[in-house]
């Protein structure tokens, strides 16, 4: 029977995200994916190669959520608070909550190097995009240019993280919501 790997690809994801790697059976990604042990191999590899793919499969999604979520809006203050405003909401798309990033991180700590390198990797390119729309924000006028760019987005993607974590715990709304209005105080 034919299957679409990148279908698998994506039950995969969910089990990880919603388990997380640990708790993840061979047996789980089976069932879930709907794949024999064989074709599981084959076709992804050892578990541990599934989940770097299931990751990369996180981030390329997670970046294509960002992009519609900010599209139309440039980068500045108002990147910023959409952004921050769509996380809240997150947990309400029928994925699992959290952020499998932010999962992993908190899972493997500083047990796994390369998924350690990896993390940080991913979460530098936050930061980055954070201080792209600070010093936008700055050029508009509408963050003040005294702020550091670099201090508010280590700031900001720490906030996100965080934020993720809440949200996988099912932290009230309006608890985050107020949260992120005395975070984006930070940027006036």
């Amino acid at each position: 029977m034919e299957f679409d790997p990148d279908v698998a690809l994506d039950k995969a994801m969910q089990t990880f995200w919603a388990q997380g790697y640990e708790a993840t059976s061979t047996t789980d990604l089976m069932s879930a994916m709907g794949l024999s042990k064989s074709s599981l191999y084959q076709t992804f590899g050892s578990k541990r190669e599934l989940f770097i793919r299931c990751l990369d499969h996180y981030c390329r999604e997670a970046g294509d959520r960002v992009q519609t979520i900010v599209a139309g809006t440039r980068p500045g203050k108002q990147f910023i608070v959409d952004l921050f405003r769509a996380f809240i909401s997150a947990g309400s798309n029928g994925r699992p909550k959290g952020c499998l990033l932010v999962n992993t991180a908190c899972e493997f700590g500083n047990s796994d190097k390369e998924l350690g390198s990896y993390i940080a990797s991913r979460l530098e390119g936050s930061k980055q995009q954070f201080r792209q729309a600070i010093e936008q924000g700055q050029r508009d006028g509408d963050i003040p240019a005294d702020k550091d760019a670099d201090q508010l987005s280590n700031l900001l993607v720490m906030n996100v993280c965080g934020l993720r974590v809440l949200a996988k715990l099912e932290t009230d709304p309006s608890v985050m919501e107020s949260t992120v209005d005395q975070l984006l105080e930070q940027l006036d």
